[in-house]
């Protein structure tokens, strides 16, 4: 079986990209660019983090993936 190209690299893409935003998530944010465990967000960066991602979550919160039946649950991903 073959797979064109575009799919292909569209899954590549898909993986990089998936893992870049580790480097910005609750957990990566954590360390810097030499992998030191330092806090380089400044507090207010943090409570914009938390305050967007909980909007985030809230609407993940709300979708219903399959009709009628239980929504999304943001914590279990």
């Amino acid at each position: 079986m073959q797979i064109g190209a575009g799919k292909v690299f569209g899954g590549i893409g898909s993986v990089i990209g998936h893992e870049a935003t580790h480097g910005f998530d609750d957990q990566g944010s954590q360390f810097d660019g030499n992998g030191n465990n330092v806090n380089w967000w400044t507090p207010a960066d943090r409570e914009q983090f938390a305050a967007r991602t909980e909007k985030l979550a809230d609407q993940f919160d709300a979708y219903t993936p399959i009709p009628a039946g239980p929504t999304s649950t943001s914590t279990a991903t």
